[in-house]
């Protein structure tokens, strides 16, 4: 599928988000899945080439446009999109990935996150909301300063519109004026904002060592494999 930039926000130092506009044409996906996008050409070299996967940060409810955020590193492709002009044409493959919501209900949710391992979250949380899903989210994502809150204006609204979201920021140094949560996650926040752990499914996604932190911490509180669900994003250290 042929799409086009249409946009591109700067959502913290390092972290941007293209946006792009699917010009009537479909293209289905489940919130929380990643595709593969393949620029025509590079404008900087890339050991990598011009095909990338990104996890999806869209929505399926946000019609005509799907966007991905990622952490600018320097590499061709990512510079490449961030200088190119709005309109430049590229290739978009189906959407892939098992990292979504239960069909069911029944059990609370929970994400864990931080840093740019937040963009499945935050399909997720627009979908449930757009959709009125009747699923139960609690969401703790952890930044070093609250300028690096990905999302951070949407995060704070979306408890407002959605009263089934609890979403906690917290950040580990630079509070300044921050009156929020502080400190990484670990079992007293978990314990302090997840009422019903033993019947919790978490969720937890972004670089290796993040996940496996997360995943060592879910079994010092005894949350057995079957109600962990990973996504490593293996571009990042």
């Amino acid at each position: 599928m042929r799409i086009r930039l249409k946009e591109r926000r700067q959502e913290t130092f390092d972290i941007y988000t293209f946006v792009f506009d699917l010009a009537g044409q479909r293209f289905p996906y489940i919130a929380g899945q990643f595709a593969f996008f393949e620029l025509d050409q590079l404008e900087l070299a890339d050991p990598r080439g011009k095909r990338r996967h990104f996890t999806l940060s869209s929505s399926p409810t946000e019609h005509d446009i799907v966007q991905f955020t990622t952490k600018l590193r320097g590499s061709g492709m990512k510079e490449t999109l961030r200088t190119a002009p709005l309109g430049l044409e590229l290739t978009l493959e189906e959407a892939r990935g098992r990292f979504t919501l239960p069909e069911s209900a029944a059990q609370p949710i929970v994400f864990l996150g931080g840093g740019i391992g937040v963009t499945p979250f935050r399909s997720m949380l627009r979908y449930a909301s757009d959709e009125n899903l009747p699923h139960k989210i609690t969401m703790l994502y952890s930044a070093r300063a609250p300028t690096e809150i990905v999302f951070r204006r949407e995060f704070e609204l979306l408890p407002q519109e959605n009263p089934n979201v609890e979403i906690i920021l917290t950040v580990t140094d630079g509070h300044g004026e921050w009156t929020g949560e502080t400190g990484r996650i670990d079992a007293a926040k978990i314990e302090k904002f997840v009422a019903d752990i033993p019947n919790s499914i978490f969720y937890t996604c972004g670089p290796p060592p993040m996940v496996q932190a997360m995943e060592e911490l879910l079994y010092t509180m005894h949350v057995p494999d079957e109600k962990i669900r990973v996504e490593r994003f293996s571009g990042y250290k």
